[in-house]
């Protein structure tokens, strides 16, 4: 019975799934009514259940489906000295944590958080965004996609198609359809074979490239991803991610981990020609061997914060020119390389990345999409500190957490030689267990997933250097208020969350500056059959919206909030250092505190400005007590506290019986 009981708790990780909720993880969502989604391979293979994830934000009061009518949340990057740090939460349903000889939890676990950016370029909340552009899109199903000719049609050594053939095939990316990873990302994947020396148990791989894995044995697409680059870390060629923190079970591990990361170690790859002579960004070979015989060329790449500039906009012709850049940026002549970027064949000046951190994860329980263990049972959370773009240009960009979640019943160095060895694992084995007639018991295993990698994603937000918008400090670090959640009660909303603020409890100094903005839907109506929990938006306002403000409280253990006259009230001892909505003349505490309760509604009290509350006071806007004419998401305002001080706050809206209570704290030291 012993060896049953440990078989069936090995089965249950084939449920596992993971939740990103600041930011808004989207699971492939994006402004769909339903409580589930539409399409689960939107723009990525999650692995997740159908009614996980968060709407992408709306600027205002209705819903739209135009680019325009999209919200993008917008963090301002690190100084030249001070910090930005951006709250990351999520939830993991199969554990993770401490696991060692002396601390056992039985699973391995390892939490790769990632992100992608490149310099937004204008057209990203235009009416049409540029075709290259990382984009949440308009429509609810996967890009298109068409794959490149087989290798059947190679000729002479070069591929099949040539350079002005492939670019008639890119138009098959939609404008409107959501993207991550580009086409061409794609194509590398559906062209070049997988790695053969790959644990894949007794699955049958239906196709020889890397689009195929034991967790993905039939090479369905996602988007534009890479099965096998998504099941695998660190991955062994070059990639678009860029890693922030690697969490595992055993610190041990860590060393091996972040020296393989890309960020630090150089990955190579066959650039071979198109038909014409042109080179290619993909090729059919996986090994310098491969690409050799190919006539191709196996180049060195470099992962990259950002691609530097001459002032004419050109890549610099060689590497003295590119560091010269760099010292003129404040950089170091060692913190670049002349060197080429994925998709590249010639030199250019990339800024280095840092190692990523690596540490043991928060223990979390198995069966459990909740918090984390310690004694303020908090959410599985890291803070980021948002690097600073040397050039200075807004980035456009996408988070990615990857949880990857296996148990210690066979050794994590499995590799091809143990494929097909029942002894490991085998699909739905029939196993004997000491019956007097000699029965045995089927366990459902499936061995696709043994062993199992799951993701959430970012919509897409904008890292904002610190001199738009007349923010301009660079000494001060700069922390980050947020709302996570979506309208409904517990278990409408499940497996995301209700509403809450994000980080519920924060603790900063009177030198530190405090960003506070938050994003929301109108669409969140959670309706149809409700797929395997329960349909229903249950909140206070119009149906589907998500509207969130904060006022100041007494106590977190009451339901009233303070006067603006009351000297506890938050915005008394806040001074306005930025403000999204312009306040003309001098702010006034007033001013941060209307906006604030009004998530923006009104710039200020009686400021000259047409959204001042004096102007709109004749309007019905007045008399919108649900906040129903607000905006779902407010782009906010830095302050800065002047005394030390413990501020209680909460939002009005969301603080009825079903939707429990959103509130926070504030430390000032």
């Amino acid at each position: 019975m012993r060896n049953i009981f440990a078989a069936l708790c090995l089965i249950s990780y084939v449920l596992a799934d993971t939740y990103m909720h600041t930011p808004r993880g989207s699971n492939n969502r994006l402004n769909e009514r339903t409580a589930t989604r539409r399409e689960n391979n939107r723009i990525f293979d999650s692995q997740n259940n159908n009614r996980g994830g968060y709407n992408t934000g709306d600027k205002n009061y209705r819903s739209g489906n135009r680019f325009t009518d999209q919200y993008s949340m917008k963090y301002f990057q690190s100084g030249t000295k001070g910090k930005s740090y951006f709250p990351i939460e999520w939830t993991n349903q199969h554990g993770c944590g401490s696991n060692t000889n002396g601390d056992p939890i039985k699973l391995s676990c390892q939490i790769v958080v990632q992100y992608m950016c490149m310099p937004d370029d204008g057209t990203s909340t235009a009416s049409s965004p540029s075709r290259d552009m990382i984009r949440d899109g308009l429509r609810t199903d996967k890009n298109r996609y068409k794959e490149p000719p087989n290798q059947n049609r190679d000729r002479n050594g070069k591929l099949g198609e040539s350079s002005r053939e492939f670019a008639n095939r890119k138009t098959h990316n939609q404008v409107s359809s959501g993207m991550h990873e580009p086409l061409e990302w794609r194509d590398k994947c559906e062209a070049r074979p997988r790695n053969k020396g790959l644990f894949t148990a007794d699955q049958k791989l239906k196709k020889p490239s890397a689009t195929a894995t034991r967790q993905n044995p039939n090479g369905g697409r996602s988007g534009y991803e890479c099965a096998e680059e998504r099941d695998y870390y660190p991955y062994w060629h070059p990639t678009d991610w860029k890693d922030a923190v690697i969490l595992v079970e055993d610190e041990s591990t860590c060393a091996g981990l972040t020296s393989e990361s890309f960020n630090v170690k150089s990955k190579h790859e066959c650039v071979e020609e198109f038909s014409d002579g042109e080179p290619s960004h993909y090729s059919r070979a996986e090994t310098k061997a491969n690409c050799d015989a190919r006539g191709g060329e196996w180049l060195e790449f470099h992962n990259f914060l950002e691609k530097l500039k001459t002032s004419n906009g050109d890549t610099p012709a060689s590497k003295a020119q590119c560091e010269g850049i760099a010292t003129g940026l404040g950089l170091k002549a060692t913190d670049v390389v002349y060197g080429n970027a994925i998709y590249g064949d010639e030199p250019e000046c990339l800024v280095k990345l840092k190692k990523p951190e690596c540490k043991v994860a928060n223990y979390s329980r198995v069966n459990h999409l909740g918090n984390s263990d310690g004694s303020s049972l908090k959410t599985n959370n890291f803070l980021w500190e948002i690097p600073r773009f040397p050039s200075g240009e807004t980035q456009r960009c996408a988070l990615r957490l990857r949880y990857n979640i296996s148990t210690e019943d066979y050794p994590r160095t499995a590799d091809a030689k143990s494929n097909n060895n029942k002894n490991i694992v085998s699909q739905n084995p029939q196993v004997p267990v000491g019956l007097p007639g000699g029965q045995t018991l089927r366990l459902a295993i499936n061995t696709a997933q043994f062993g199992r990698t799951f993701q959430d994603r970012s919509h897409t937000f904008l890292l904002e250097p610190r001199k738009n918008g007349g923010f301009d400090d660079q000494n001060s670090d700069l922390y980050n208020l947020n709302v996570r959640g979506k309208r409904g009660n517990i278990v409408q909303t499940y497996p995301a969350v209700e509403y809450d603020f994000s980080p519920k409890d924060l603790k900063i100094t009177t030198n530190d500056r405090l960003h506070i903005q938050w994003t929301g839907s109108n669409s969140h109506n959670n309706g149809g059959n409700g797929g395997d929990g329960q349909a229903g938006d249950d909140g206070e306002g119009t149906r589907g919206t998500d509207r969130s403000n904060i006022m100041s409280m007494k106590g977190q253990g009451k339901n009233f909030f303070n006067t603006f006259e009351d000297p506890d009230n938050l915005a008394n001892n806040a001074e306005l250092i930025w403000s999204a909505k312009p306040i003309p003349g001098t702010p006034k505490p007033i001013d941060i505190s209307i906006q604030l309760a009004t998530s923006g509604l009104y710039a200020c009290y009686d400021c000259p400005s047409r959204d001042s509350y004096t102007a709109k006071r004749n309007q019905q806007l007045m008399r919108d007590g649900k906040l129903n004419r607000a905006p779902a998401s407010f782009e906010g305002m830095i302050i800065r506290f002047k005394s030390k001080k413990f501020h209680m706050y909460g939002c009005s809206r969301n603080n009825n019986f079903s939707n429990r209570s959103q509130k926070g704290t504030i430390t000032v030291a």
